[in-house]
């Protein structure tokens, strides 16, 4: 699937996310700290915009790499929260609060900090009205990482948040990296490229709910049914979100009715055709191979290529008249595994 976004609905590009709602400054660029070590909540709020601390450890860190604690996942900064007893917190402010009838995904990027161990050091994701409280816990997650790790969590809000809050907790002490927080566009999914016997009133869909739909043959509802084999697309409008994804859908050769021919019968002396073994087949095939042996269960001939024929020679000589046996191991792309023909043939000279 590829995402685009669209220029007042007229000109597609291919584009990051567009949010209705943004968590704002969630990389944490926007400030004018250097190394901040151990800031006060007051401090730290002076410093940074549209992030607030709260936590009763009021010992909050801004960080970069040169602070010497390791590089941030994106951008420059990031925000280390610690708990020892009580803990840090933060708060990020939304670019409008969170809509309750609307599926939200909020991803952010965490690690522990270094020299901390602790497996109970835990990162508990909030919902508030306000920027100074944690307001209601949305999930936990463990911190057990040393390195960068995004997590992501899917939520439908029961009322209009306007901050997303994060917290961490540890028995023993324990530091916290946190880095890009975001709110990601919804995703649809038409399903994988598919070949199918014949494509007949096949039905597409996507999600129902989103603000607009715009199907590859005009239509706009949530759903399109399909009577021939082509690449379709649908374009949904989620608040400023425009996703997009396409399916290739084609048929099998023949409509899946392929199968191989045998001859019973040839004579490599014969002057009016058929003086070769030949085997067909109707439809293009993903797996062959032959083998032709004589009463004697010894091979006279083999091959892996069905363009391949026996001209009635083994080992440099003439292969006497009579009763020959093949095996054909062959699959169609229609078949799920390999099939094996077995019979017998008449060489005749």
């Amino acid at each position: 699937m590829r995402l685009f976004c669209s220029l007042f609905l007229l000109l597609w590009i291919p584009c990051e996310w567009l949010l209705a709602q943004e968590v704002q400054n969630g990389s944490l660029e926007e400030n004018t700290a250097t190394c901040g070590i151990n800031l006060q909540n007051e401090i730290f709020n002076r410093q940074i915009s549209f992030v607030e601390a709260f936590g009763e450890q009021n010992e909050i860190d801004l960080l970069q790499d040169s602070c010497g604690y390791g590089e941030a996942v994106d951008g420059k900064f990031y925000a280390a929260l610690y708990a020892s007893g009580s803990s840090d917190a933060l708060s990020f402010a939304l670019s409008e609060p969170l809509d309750p009838t609307r599926t939200y995904r909020i991803r952010f990027a965490a690690r522990r900090g270094d020299g901390t161990f602790e497996s109970d050091n835990k990162i508990l994701l909030g919902l508030s009205m306000q920027s100074d409280a944690f307001g209601d816990l949305q999930n936990t997650f463990r911190a057990t990482q040393a390195t960068w790790e995004y997590t992501e969590y899917t939520f439908v809000p029961d009322r209009s948040y306007a901050y997303v809050t994060f917290q961490t907790s540890s028995q023993e002490t324990g530091w916290l990296y946190l880095d890009d927080v975001s709110i990601l566009c919804p995703t649809i999914d038409l399903g994988p490229d598919t070949i199918m016997c014949e494509v007949m009133d096949l039905p597409l869909a996507v999600e129902s709910g989103f603000d607009a739909y715009l199907w590859s043959d005009g239509t706009r509802q949530s759903d399109l049914t399909v009577a021939r084999p082509g690449t379709y697309w649908v374009e949904v409008r989620e608040g400023d979100c425009v996703i997009r994804d396409s399916i290739q859908i084609r048929e099998y050769e023949n409509n899946c009715e392929c199968e191989m021919l045998f001859p019973n019968a040839f004579s490599p002396n014969s002057s009016v055709g058929n003086e070769k073994f030949y085997v067909k087949a109707n439809c293009t095939l993903i797996q062959y191979e032959i083998q032709i042996y004589n009463r004697w269960g010894i091979l006279m001939f083999e091959s892996e290529d069905i363009h391949d024929a026996w001209d009635g020679m083994a080992n440099g000589q003439l292969a006497p008249s009579g009763v020959y046996m093949y095996n054909v191991t062959y699959r169609f792309p229609t078949q799920t595994r390999e099939r094996i023909a077995r019979a017998s043939f008449t060489l005749l000279r």
